[in-house]
């Protein structure tokens, strides 16, 4: 992970699948969001049904 920067908070990378394979997204600097809690990291959950990708995103 690159060092902080003052303001932002840091979405780490994840593997994607775009329709045909999985590719990776790396990651990047989130602006913080005035309002919203905390930033969730994309990933993937296994449930009942199988394998679930949770995009993530700034949660209040």
């Amino acid at each position: 992970m690159p060092p902080p920067h003052r303001g932002y908070v840091w979405a780490p990378g994840y593997w994607a699948w775009d329709g045909h394979r999985h590719v990776w997204v790396g990651g990047h600097w989130e602006r913080v969001r005035r309002g919203y809690h905390h930033y969730a990291s994309p990933g993937w959950h296994q449930d009942r049904d199988g394998w679930r990708f949770n995009r993530g995103g700034w949660e209040r």
